[in-house]
């Protein structure tokens, strides 16, 4: 059957391109314009206001004026297309290799592209989509590109057209950018030339900048190539093995230009290949209008204050990341690049991956704890003395054990002893591990059966802002959780590009998730979190710090956004011994993200609140008053539990008490027979608590005294009825009927 597939299509490839023959002439454009070529893509913000371009940055060049042309060329031709001067355009052999296998595999159509097939890529005007109509366009332009130019001008327009990363096009400014070197004045050493030979294979894997191991590894590849064709010999291939990539960020800064939303932009291209299947090199020069969800001035602000110098106490080793997303989509808003960061080519901090510390433990103990054993922010929890785990002790930074506490104030304090006693004796390594998995984050095999690991987020893998961020969104959205992405959608002149759909999850309840949001909220209104209020918005969040102190986050939202920031060493000697710079960092930029926010307040999504153990305790009766027309006293106590039982009780002498009756509210009123007392009288009044089912263990309020004094004796009723004028009761007609004490 297969071959039978493969018959067919070879018969459709060769109609296909019969006539594509007649027609394609048409649809490229001549080498010597190609220079002029403008597909830049277009980048929208969340407003869908034009912000910026993703562009590669070029230096045309002749091949005669390259100082290193034969080496270079050799090279090129060696990694990229071996048969380039034997093949009039199409390596057939390859060709029909990979038609094989996109028939059979039903894979997209790629490889098998020769170095004409790929300037012929580059100068196609239509769409760049990966079809086997576009395939076969490319190798009709490629004959016609044989046709009509040397081998030699086909080869100045690749090297002028290919992508080097870091948006940069032509191998005139990759020299420069990674080496510092003008190729018209100064020569390329070999193992420069193998490094910049081996990055349009996949520019954003091999970028040096960003993954030099990887980077090194393709370049020494490269340099067995050279070898093995004749270019270099293989003691030379060793010793340049053995060389350092020489590339310095300093040349980034010095060769490209600067602009805005660089960090934002420079995220964007990874999503374009992980969401959208676009490689750089097709983001670059594809001419797309990608729409993000980037809000302008959260994005200036978060760049902003990364990089004020005033937040890190005059500790020169710190840098920071930070990213800001809607729980309610996952949209990102801002990203930041770093207190270093300075623009492409510099790692994006927000993705660097450390450990997350403390702040894991609202993710993986106690939201668990909530979810699968009912606990709430109430709920006593151990805080044990010299609790042990084998060789492992934790402490809290303390230096105290506080027994028994609720779970919220063993939050607040961040003590680090009660979630490790939790996981051993209460949660189980296998529901932490689950909840891991539940929320994506990658844990290896032994800190899946380790206590230690999963308590205080020791994870070799670590995770970035943006994962924290997403993580943390589920407390904030009613349990859902919405992959982060940047970007809304990608379009080609009319054509809207298919796009994987951000993963939609729910890892806990809503309950969970309004009781953790109490819980977070308690944390920054009185414990670590602190540092992090805004005026006028209820702000929920967790500090946290790495068990060796050299990394510290905090996590909080409001209703409107979740941001995460982390502050870390970078030489590791250093330490950072709580959360108070990145939530400073947090208070610092969402003041601005949430000026024109209306006041932020967490709602109940519908469940029920979180119920305080009960505690019997005297009440204070605050008030006492009367009312004329009914002849009542009335007392009021605010410190009341509904559960209590609230028995009043009065006494003429303060030795005697007898029962007035029972009430669960916060008041009662008394009317007692006045008619019966002649002369002047003092009542005292008390409130005797109870519980809901013991009573006999009371508390007893305070007492209040009440000074009764009648007046002389009325007129008789229908006395008054015969007065011709109505009259108002004098006030001396009632001296001090009450007096208060």
């Amino acid at each position: 059957m297969k071959w039978i597939l493969l018959g067919v299509g070879l018969s459709v490839c060769l109609a296909l391109t019969s006539a594509t023959y007649l027609v394609v002439s048409a649809d490229s454009i001549p080498l010597k314009k190609m220079d002029k070529i403008q597909s830049a893509s277009n980048i929208y913000d969340r407003n869908d206001r034009i912000i910026g371009r993703i562009g590669p940055n070029r230096e045309y060049v002749s091949l005669k004026k390259i100082s290193s042309k034969k080496l270079l060329t050799q090279t090129f031709v060696a990694v990229e297309d071996k048969r380039f001067y034997q093949h009039d355009g199409i390596d057939y052999q390859g060709f029909y290799r990979a038609l094989f296998r996109n028939v059979l595999e039903m894979e997209k159509a790629e490889g098998a592209s020769t170095i004409t097939m790929q300037v012929a890529r580059t100068s196609i005007l239509e769409n760049r989509n990966k079809t086997m109509i576009r395939k076969l366009t490319e190798i009709v332009v490629a004959k016609n590109l044989e046709d009509k130019y040397s081998k030699e001008q086909i080869l100045q327009a690749y090297l002028n057209n290919i992508t080097f990363g870091n948006q940069v096009m032509g191998v005139k400014m990759a020299a420069k950018i990674y080496f510092d070197k003008d190729l018209t004045k100064e020569k390329l050493q070999p193992h420069e030339v193998a490094l910049l030979a081996g990055l349009p294979k996949a520019t954003t894997t091999y970028n040096p900048y960003l993954h030099p191991k990887k980077a090194k590894k393709r370049r020494n590849t490269v340099l067995m190539i050279m070898a093995r064709e004749g270019i270099i010999t293989k003691k030379e291939k060793e010793i340049y093995q053995k060389r350092p990539l020489g590339i310095k960020k300093e040349y980034l800064d010095k060769h490209l230009p600067k602009g805005q939303y660089t960090p934002y932009k420079q995220y964007v291209l990874t999503e374009a290949k992980e969401r959208f299947g676009l490689e750089e090199t097709e983001i670059t020069t594809g001419g797309y209008d990608i729409y993000t969800s980037l809000d302008p001035q959260i994005q200036t602000k978060i760049e902003e204050t990364l990089k004020d110098n005033a937040f890190y106490q005059q500790q020169k080793t710190l840098d920071a990341g930070a990213t800001i997303l809607d729980p309610k989509t996952g949209n990102i808003v801002a990203l930041a690049g770093g207190r270093y960061y300075m623009g492409t080519g510099y790692p994006l901090r927000s993705l660097t991956h450390i450990q997350p510390g403390s702040v894991i433990r609202p993710l993986l103990v106690y939201a668990p704890l909530i979810q699968e054993n009912s606990y709430t922010e109430y709920t006593g929890v151990k805080d044990p003395p010299n609790f042990q785990l084998g060789a492992w002790k934790p402490a809290n930074k303390q230096g105290t054990s506080y027994g028994v506490l609720a779970m919220k104030d063993a939050v607040a304090k961040s003590l680090n002893v009660p979630p490790a006693w939790l996981m051993m004796n209460r949660l189980g390594i296998q529901t932490a591990t689950k909840y891991a998995e539940r929320f994506g984050i990658s844990l290896q095999k032994d800190e899946k059966l380790s206590v230690a690991a999963l308590s205080r987020g020791s994870f070799k893998n670590g995770m970035n802002t943006l994962q924290m961020a997403q993580s943390y969104a589920a407390f904030a959205n009613n349990g859902t959780m919405i992959q982060a992405h940047g970007i809304r959608k990608i379009k080609q002149g009319a054509l809207t590009l298919k796009k994987k759909e951000p993963i939609k999850k729910q890892p806990i309840n809503k309950k969970t998730a309004y009781y953790m949001t109490r819980i977070l909220r308690y944390n920054v209104m009185k414990g670590t979190g602190r540092p992090a209020q805004l005026p006028g918005h209820e702000v929920a969040g967790q500090t946290g710090t790495s068990s060796l102190e050299r990394e510290a986050w905090f996590v909080g939202y409001t209703n409107q956004y979740v941001m995460a920031s982390t502050v870390f060493q970078t030489d590791g000697k250093g330490r950072l011994s709580d959360g108070e710079i990145p939530a400073g960092l947090f208070k610092e930029v969402m003041k601005t993200a949430m000026a024109n926010e209306t006041a932020s307040r967490f709602e109940n999504p519908g469940v029920p609140e979180p119920v305080p153990p009960f505690v019997l305790k005297a009440v204070r009766v605050s008030l006492a008053g009367y009312d004329p027309q009914e002849q009542s006293i009335t007392l009021q106590w605010k410190d009341y539990d509904n559960r209590a039982k609230y028995h009043v009780e009065r006494s003429a002498d303060r030795r005697h008490w007898e029962s007035v009756d029972t009430t669960t509210e916060g008041s009662f009123t008394d009317q007692p027979d006045l008619k019966k007392l002649a002369q002047p009288q003092t009542l005292y009044y008390r409130v005797v608590t109870t519980g809901p089912q013991d009573e006999d263990d009371k508390r007893i309020s305070n007492g209040v005294k009440v000074e009764i004094e009648y007046p002389k004796q009325k007129e008789k009723d229908n006395e008054d009825k015969k007065e011709k004028k109505e009259e108002k009761p004098k006030d001396e007609d009632f001296p001090n009927l009450f007096n208060f004490h």
